[in-house]
């Protein structure tokens, strides 16, 4: 499970690595992406990797959340690596709730080149 701030191009952005986790640990470091979203003081660059990560409906009703209340004031852009098709309906929501619709990609690299461009 990693959370980190990465340099990347001279941008700051919050990698969230959600790759292999199950339920009870993605809702974990969901929570901790929200307590960081809540101490940032400036709006952000996000990039969420979830290769082989499980997910249930605690974590679809938290994303929604978050996404509500902190990512639409807190994120400037998001990028989603590693998104199949059951992820891709929490992102359609998470893109209303939040007020952007955030980038889908292959790899963390194609993210970042996004991110940063």
């Amino acid at each position: 499970m990693a959370l980190r701030w990465k340099l990347y191009e001279g941008k700051k952005i919050l990698q969230c690595d959600f790759r292999g986790l199950g339920p009870d640990l993605s809702l974990l470091l969901l929570e901790e992406t929200g307590r960081i979203l809540l101490r940032c003081n400036d709006r952000i660059l996000m990039v969420s990797t979830f290769d082989d990560t499980q997910v249930d409906t605690r974590f679809v009703q938290r994303v929604h959340e978050l996404g509500r209340h902190l990512v639409r004031e807190k994120a400037t852009k998001v990028a989603l690596v590693g998104i199949d098709s059951m992820k891709y309906v929490v992102r359609e929501a998470y893109a209303k709730l939040a007020g952007m619709c955030p980038c889908f990609f292959r790899s963390e690299e194609e993210a970042l080149q996004w991110l940063v461009n």
